[in-house]
């Protein structure tokens, strides 16, 4: 993605000072990117407007994986490039399965000339992905910082009547590309248009959707709330009506919280945002974890990392795409897990953790696949601002502080998140255990339960065997652990009444 937001200092009260240097390039590149779809092919479910908070556009099949992609993951390399084949092999072992914009790849050392309106060039694509076990995105144009020079045009270009003919004579012939490319953080003014091309694209194959990736609200709220709809939540309806829900899968935005020297929580308003929006409308949430630092922001380490997926997996999120795996050659980008120029990884410790990362999080797909998040209830809300705080267009915070009488307590001081998750099959209900805090541990906590709220027994999901693992309850209360960032799928026995602790 080219729009990224420069926080410097971490301080909310620079927005004019910010705005100004921000707008020029906001205008310049604001219809320069994109991406797509994330669906899953074959998985469209009934639609029950009755049971929205359940039931999902699209359901999934027992074994699939949630997807876990990167932006920028082809290396621009002019000599002694890995080909295409060995760099998605190494991603493959990294533990991704998605590469969200497949119109980025090139073609060194490839036996196909690279031609976006070319089905020869995406059938060899198509054929590496397979090899592979990954799943790509559909363009017909391709710029930005990590394209090749000789393929013209914006990306924008992807919601002109020539790109979708295009995607209607490749697409179809193609086994794993299982999206459509079509605008990356659209104005509200421009919803009108973005919607169009979603429901022209969504009829080309079954099961693929178009897919667009919204602002985050720190940037929403930089250029006015009126142009992107007066609130956050309206942004998000406004382009499900102009889409229509049933040619979506998935809602989407990237906020980036590392900024060079605070950490941006009002991340979370988002994360409420799209939860109930997703909810509401039966469609999945993607989220984009930080992987990297460009100007105004930092690298972070594998506790935030893992805090920072959590974060996302604590509020229901079905597929993540790191932002980014491979440094970008814009915005003064300075860090990453891999050089872009090289391909040489950078940090092969911080490689190895994220790996292993990954791993748990594809080994808990059958649950993050099956629930939805009711709740996702902050032990408290210091330090949780509103939105744009500080500033004149501020707007109140929408997270939600756990209730006085939850299902499950924390002790007073704690700074977790409990979330409470249904299933969409009717079995067993979830709660996660989520640490707020990338700097401190949770040692052996005792936390509560409601001795009215019918729990005859626990099992926490382990994902390093993908087993699980009771839990003992004494006195009605019981002890649990996590690292920096962590969280932890509790499985719920008993007779219990899950939707009395909903927040819709």
């Amino acid at each position: 993605m080219q729009l990224r937001l420069r926080v410097q200092n971490g301080s909310f009260f620079n927005y004019e000072r910010l705005l100004e240097g921000y707008m020029g390039k906001l205008f310049r590149k604001l219809s320069a990117l994109v991406f797509s779809v994330i669906p899953f092919s074959e998985c469209q479910a009934e639609k029950d407007e009755a049971h929205f908070s359940v039931m999902s556009n699209q359901d999934n099949a027992q074994g699939e994986k949630m997807l876990l992609g990167t932006w920028v993951a082809y290396c621009n390399m002019n000599a002694g490039r890995l080909s295409m084949e060995e760099q998605t092999a190494r991603f493959k072992d990294a533990g991704l399965n998605f590469i969200i914009y497949g119109a980025w790849i090139n073609d060194d050392k490839e036996p196909v000339k690279r031609n976006l309106s070319d089905v020869n060039w995406w059938k060899h694509v198509d054929s590496v992905m397979g090899r592979y076990g990954m799943k790509y995105l559909f363009g017909s144009a391709a710029a930005g910082a990590n394209t090749i020079a000789n393929v013209p045009g914006s990306i924008e270009n992807n919601l002109k009547e020539e790109a979708v003919r295009n995607a209607e004579n490749i697409v179809p012939q193609l086994q794993n590309c299982n999206g459509f490319v079509v605008l990356d953080e659209p104005r509200g003014s421009q919803l009108g248009l973005v919607g169009k091309a979603c429901r022209e694209y969504a009829g080309i194959k079954k099961g693929i959707y178009p897919f667009v990736n919204l602002f985050p609200s720190v940037v929403a709220g930089l250029i006015g709330w009126e142009g992107i709809c007066g609130s956050y939540q309206n942004y998000f309806e406004e382009f499900i009506a102009s889409a229509g829900k049933e040619n979506l899968e998935y809602i989407s935005h990237d906020s980036y919280p590392f900024n060079a020297d605070s950490t941006d929580f009002s991340f979370y308003n988002d994360l409420e945002v799209m939860r109930k929006t997703g909810l509401k409308y039966g469609l999945k949430t993607h989220g984009f974890p930080q992987l990297c630092a460009w100007e105004g922001k930092r690298m972070p380490n594998i506790n935030e990392v893992r805090w920072n997926c959590y974060s996302y997996l604590a509020y229901g999120f079905k597929a993540l795409t790191y932002f980014n795996y491979t440094m970008w050659m814009g915005e003064n980008c300075f860090d990453g897990l891999i050089d872009n120029q090289t391909g040489e990884v950078r940090h092969p410790e911080l490689w190895e953790e994220v790996k292993k990362l990954n791993y748990q999080m594809l080994a808990a797909s059958d649950i993050i696949l099956n629930v939805d998040c009711i709740l996702a209830g902050h032990t408290t809300l210091d330090n949780i601002p509103g939105f744009m705080a500080g500033s004149s267009i501020e707007q109140p915070r929408v997270v939600s502080e756990l209730p006085e009488h939850s299902l499950i307590s924390a002790p007073e001081g704690a700074d977790l998140i409990i979330s409470y998750f249904k299933a969409k099959d009717n079995s067993e209900p979830y709660v996660m255990l989520f640490n707020k805090s990338f700097d401190k541990t949770v040692d052996n906590m005792t936390f509560t339960l409601d001795k009215n709220g019918g729990i005859a027994y626990l099992e926490a999901f382990i994902p390093d065997n993908k087993q699980y693992e009771r839990i003992e309850i004494i006195n009605n209360s019981f002890n649990y652990s996590l690292k920096q960032g962590e969280g932890v799928f509790i499985r719920l026995g008993g007779d219990i009444d899950i939707d009395k602790y909903s927040a819709l």
